[in-house]
């Protein structure tokens, strides 16, 4: 597929940033972030009632609602500075706004198997942050008139809560509805303080030579339901089990059932395993941060799976769900006892460090889940409708996104394996039976 790139423009605010706004600190948790760019493509038809209805005219509207938006996101249009103790000019240099063409239907894209080629070229960005946008946009226009759009933000100056509520927030002044937007809040520094002792070097990657493959694969409102049940059967009543688990929690339990299984047959043995999944901290920490907190504001929290929840040396199910609910629910009461800023900071950081430190140094018995539901990814209206499909941008590396379908009750778990993972992962019997799948290559 050919993607044009008709042309760059940089969009500054639609009102200049007060001069008392134009520094932004970074908290101690913007500083853990590593510094780069994180990505959600969204995928969108054109509507029939819409046909005829002029490109440029729909471009020219959502350019001019950013800019009206970036009056209350006012930091996504500075820039990071790293010299003088790390913070964000907010100097209304702008975000960068890309127009390309791309000679296909949205239904190949959605269906096809496009590679990693593919899906920078939909979505490309900046390879350092300093000195460049912190948030690129690129819209990609379809043969048919469908949409594909690309963002990406810096990962320095919001978590993927702030990459969503500024996605929102767009879509919302793109249908000429700018006095619904609540406006963020951009006053996490004040809390958690940046402090010499905050500061981190980042390990080197481990690079390997090595063919990833992404898929997608879908759990309907129907079989989580069923995931449910099964995980719930033949429980004893204690307090704990009668808890019911949550969506996110039985997929990832079935996810990692499968993952430890394929790692078993490929050793011989059933091996250790930590699984990682992120928790968005807002609402569940026991200090008070104002409402709609843009920033970082997240942690990871791990649990290293023991082979006494195996049954003829394979991982089972409901004790999967079992350690990986005990997991949140145990976190959460954590978090929820924390009443001091320092206090999260130390937790998040110490948190960060160890699991970089599995990033970096070997992912070979990490399990690592990114969950961005209940982010209302899917009601970003743009003149097309509602997306039909919302995706993260590909990696090359192990990875599980757990995303909202369209349908409101289902999960799409993409998922990035090596390619002889993946082809035993697509075999397994209880992933065939739960799920639906799309094949993404990622060279």
């Amino acid at each position: 597929m050919k993607v044009e790139v008709q042309w760059k423009k940089v969009v500054k605010p639609s009102t200049p940033t007060p001069h008392h706004r134009q520094i932004l600190k970074l908290s101690s948790i913007d500083e853990l972030q590593v510094p780069n760019y994180v990505g959600i493509i969204s995928y969108y038809r054109d509507k029939a009632e819409n046909t005829g209805v002029d490109i440029p005219e729909r471009l020219h509207r959502m350019e001019e609602s950013l800019s009206e938006t970036l009056t209350i996101f006012y930091p996504m249009a500075g820039r990071y500075i790293e010299d003088g103790g790390c913070f964000i000019d907010c100097n209304d240099h702008g975000v960068e706004f890309v127009h390309a063409k791309v000679d296909a239907q949205i239904d190949e894209i959605i269906h096809g198997e496009p590679d990693l080629d593919l899906l920078d070229r939909l979505s490309k960005f900046p390879t350092e942050v300093v000195g460049n946008p912190l948030v690129v946009i690129q819209v990609n226009v379809l043969e048919c008139g469908g949409l594909v759009i690309g963002l990406r933000i810096s990962h320095k100056i919001g978590d993927m809560y702030t990459m969503a509520m500024f996605m929102n927030s767009w879509a919302t002044a793109c249908q000429g509805n700018m006095h619904e937007i609540v406006r963020p809040s951009f006053e996490l520094s004040s809390i958690f303080t940046l402090k010499e002792s905050s500061r981190v070097t980042w390990l080197e990657p481990c690079i390997r030579d090595e063919k990833f493959f992404m898929h997608r694969f879908r759990f309907d409102g129907k079989a989580i339901s069923k995931l449910k049940s099964l995980a719930t059967a033949d429980m004893t009543d204690s307090p704990a089990n009668s808890l019911q688990p949550s969506r996110v929690e039985v997929v990832s339990a079935l996810i990692t059932r499968a993952l430890v299984n394929i790692d078993r047959s490929k050793h011989g043995k059933l091996r250790s395993f930590v699984v990682c999944m992120t928790m968005n901290l807002r609402e569940k920490i026991g200090l008070t941060v104002p409402a709609n907190s843009c920033g970082n504001l997240y942690t990871v929290i791990a649990v290293q799976l023991s082979r006494a929840i195996a049954d003829d040396s394979n991982l089972v199910f409901k004790e999967a769900v079992s350690t990986i609910s005990e997991m949140v629910r145990n976190s959460r009461a954590r978090y929820a006892r924390v009443v001091e800023g320092e206090e999260l900071s130390t937790i998040v950081k110490d948190s960060t460090m160890d699991f970089m430190k599995l990033v970096f140094t070997s992912e070979e018995n990490l399990i690592p889940f990114s969950s961005w539901c209940r982010f209302g990814l899917h009601k970003n209206d743009f003149g097309w409708g509602r997306p039909a499909l919302v995706g993260p941008a590909a990696a090359n590396f192990r990875s599980i996104f757990l995303i909202d379908d369209e349908d409101n009750g289902g999960i799409d778990a993409w998922v990035t394996l090596k390619e002889d993972e993946m082809i035993l992962f697509k075999q397994d019997p209880e992933i065939q039976a739960f799920t639906s799948l799309s094949e993404i290559e990622v060279a």
